[in-house]
């Protein structure tokens, strides 16, 4: 047991296969060395970050092993399948860490696998990400997922009353962040700052339609980023639900700057950002709207 230990980081490592196995009593091991290693509970655990671990398959972990683990990241491990062993939950409907606050998942193809049940589900509804509770995460960052149409369902998304910056990018078949609630209740998200979404060729919405804008509400947003999202041509923002919004910016480098005027002039006119944005291959503009007249 090693209850001081707060922080493991594990980058760059080209051979490491596992972190966590089981020892002779069926008890988690930390895997350092080839010789019988000493049993390790994770009990103090607050940040976990696998980086460029290109053979590991499986974290090991445990909800008894990391009950306090706050932040997760997971970057570039194409071979990486499971976060926790598959006894110990994977296979029930639960929630493993409840208190991770900071999660980000980045290229790692095998980790997501579709529940039984859904057809076309959402990311979170996928293992292992259901695993983790939506209610306290602050920062979510994701990117490189392929097959996916949507990241949270209306029930997710709801319960992501803490969330203050989400980040999605370069996954090629998502169309939605926010599944378009079908009881037209409104999703709030009280403490959301930022949002960025960044290289999404089949991103349509943000959420819902535009003329369901007033079901989307941020009082405290003050900076969207929407880069390289080509098919993105309405946004959920009327002025009552972003009062706060400082800056919004839409980048297209394949685009001049007379192209992605006339592509998103008339949705923000309509809209009434308080500041556009547009950042083409050949020139940047901002366009300060009055929102009064």
């Amino acid at each position: 047991m090693i209850p001081s230990l707060k922080c493991l980081k594990i980058r760059d490592c080209k051979k490491l296969e596992e972190i966590i196995t089981k020892g002779k009593e069926n008890e988690a091991e930390f895997c350092t060395t080839h010789h019988d290693p000493p049993q390790l509970q994770l009990v103090g655990l607050k940040e976990l970050i696998i980086d460029s671990c290109p053979k590991i398959k499986c974290l090991g972990l445990s909800s008894q092993g990391a009950p306090k683990l706050e932040t997760l990241v997971m970057k570039d491990c194409p071979l990486l399948e499971e976060i926790v062993e598959k006894e110990e939950g994977i296979l029930k409907d639960v929630i493993l860490f409840p208190n991770v606050t900071s999660l980000t998942v980045r290229y790692c193809p095998r980790l997501l696998r579709t529940p039984f049940g859904f057809a076309t589900p959402s990311l979170f509804q996928a293992h292992p990400l259901c695993l983790i509770a939506p209610s306290n995460l602050k920062t979510v960052i994701l990117g490189g997922f392929h097959g996916y149409r949507k990241i949270f369902s209306a029930t997710i998304a709801r319960a992501l009353l803490q969330l203050e910056w989400l980040q999605v990018y370069d996954c090629s078949s998502v169309e939605e962040i926010f599944e378009d609630a079908v009881d037209k209740i409104a999703i709030i998200f009280p403490k959301l700052q930022w949002l960025e979404f960044e290289f999404l060729p089949s991103l349509i919405k943000i959420y819902g339609r535009n003329s369901s804008s007033d079901l989307f509400r941020c009082p405290l947003l003050k900076d969207v980023t929407i880069r390289e999202c080509p098919k993105l041509l309405h946004f959920p923002f009327q002025r009552q639900s972003v009062p706060l919004l400082q800056e919004f910016r839409i980048v297209s480098y394949g685009l001049t700057m007379e192209e992605l005027s006339n592509k998103y002039g008339k949705e923000m006119l309509e809209s009434g950002k308080p500041l556009l944005r547009l950042i083409s291959k050949d020139v940047e503009n901002r366009f300060f709207l009055d929102l009064d007249e």
